[in-house]
């Protein structure tokens, strides 16, 4: 039985949009403005980190030396993003700040409850530090560590792709990842946390998943990889106790598409993470994707 919470996206592939952009309308789609800022900045702090961590090659971390980024990022009242401030040392840093930024499109105007456009600014304070076993920490103002990106060493057991994807329980072998069908605290998305029950805000950011991963998907990568009529492709993630995206797994008819639905999903933003008996828990999150190929 598909569990209620899946969400279905059906959405067609067309041969006519532009170039691949980050698409954060969304989040002008949620009516009270802070809930809103919350939902922008969220997506922010997400993409400032992931870009960071593909661009390692340039910002070249030394073993335990914190790599400092201050940004201030404006939202102008038509919706363009802007740096408004910049301190950082490392250039592969800001050119990570300028890779996020170049790739969002202006989310457009927002009007808040008093009927007016205002600009938002928000502040963001990492550091990025390599440690010992190779692995990368990101740690916030306060110092407090809110991502871990680990690396495969080569030595650890590679894993099937298919069966992980197709059969998620069997990944579940650590207690602490539970499924999102049944968490007793279901994660909360920017802009559902005012809803009073926790089904609710289930399908509150369900329907915004759903929203993100169809405003954002290339719709240009049909064009030759010889598909046609309906095509599916699965998606498994899990939702860390930081709130973020993480172990991205996707299954899909063309590697192609399986790079883009990672691609998209590593866009969503960091949200509340779950809680089971009290305590924040990993949460498994599946995610079937339908879409039509049409000629």
């Amino acid at each position: 039985m598909v569990n209620k919470y899946l969400i279905i996206l059906v959405f067609f592939i067309s041969f006519l949009n532009g170039a691949q952009n980050i698409v954060l309308t969304t989040c002008n789609e949620i009516q009270n403005s802070s809930a809103r800022n919350q939902c922008l900045k969220a997506s922010l702090e997400n993409l400032l980190i992931k870009e960071v961590l593909r661009n390692l090659d340039f910002v070249n971390l030394q073993p335990e030396e914190p790599a400092t980024m201050s940004v201030g990022i404006n939202v102008s009242r038509t919706g363009v993003f802007a740096i408004s401030s910049i301190s950082t040392p490392n250039f592969g840093l800001a050119r990570s700040i300028h890779n996020v930024l170049k790739s969002i499109i202006p989310v457009g105007e927002y009007m808040d409850e008093k009927k007016s456009a205002n600009s938002s600014t928000f502040q963001f304070d990492f550091n990025f530090i390599l440690k010992s076993d190779n692995s990368i920490a990101v740690l916030d103002k306060n110092d407090e560590t809110i991502f871990v990106k680990r690396f495969n060493t080569g030595k650890e057991k590679k894993e099937d792709k298919s069966d992980t994807v197709d059969k998620p329980k069997k990944q579940l072998k650590d207690t602490d990842d539970i499924p999102y069908a049944v968490i007793e605290e279901a994660p909360i998305y920017p802009g559902c946390g005012e809803l009073n029950t926790n089904e609710e805000r289930r399908d509150c950011m369900s329907n915004y998943i759903s929203s993100m991963v169809t405003n954002n998907f290339n719709s240009q990568l049909a064009n030759n990889l010889g598909l046609s009529g309906r095509q599916r492709i699965s998606v498994q993630f899990k939702i860390d106790t930081n709130g973020f995206i993480v172990d991205i797994l996707a299954r899909a008819p063309h590697p192609v598409l399986e790079e883009e639905t990672i691609r998209v999903i590593n866009t969503l933003p960091r949200v509340i993470p779950g809680k089971q008996r009290g305590q924040k828990v990993n949460v498994m999150y599946s995610l079937p994707i339908l879409f039509q190929v049409e000629n």
